[in-house]
């Protein structure tokens, strides 16, 4: 799995897809590695506002880190890290402080029930904003 963009023919729908392992210095990080667990994520831009990009992710995979690597890579990424990335955020950017939280907001959530399988829908009534 290298594949990088894969655009559809409006333009609109991209992903992103790299195989994701954790960092061999930085137990704490994550890497884009051939051998890594594959990932792929969907986004599509949604607004842009002061700056600011507001993308709608949609992680196909379940890796650890996985959006923020795909956000912040600057070749099999987009190279715009999430605003307030302590991992991932370029040198010198101002994060991991109150003021500057990670923007990184689940509007939904849904996963199987561990006494029944039956699936558990959550979903934020208030949408994110920039």
């Amino acid at each position: 799995q290298s594949d990088v963009h894969v655009t559809d023919a409006d333009g609109n729908d991209r992903w992103l897809m790299a195989p994701i392992t954790t960092h061999p210095l930085d137990r704490l990080r994550q890497i884009a590695a051939l051998g890594g667990r594959p990932a792929r994520t969907q986004w599509r831009r949604l607004s842009e506002k002061n700056g600011r990009t507001l993308v709608d992710f949609l992680p196909l995979t379940g890796r650890t880190h996985q959006l923020r690597l795909h956000a912040a890579h600057p070749t099999l990424g987009l190279n715009a890290p999430i605003a307030g990335d302590p991992y991932y955020s370029r040198p010198g950017l101002l994060v991991d402080r109150p003021e500057t939280p990670l923007l990184l907001h689940a509007a939904e959530i849904i996963f199987p029930d561990p006494q029944n399988g039956n699936p558990i829908r959550l979903v934020e009534s208030e949408p994110f904003n920039l």
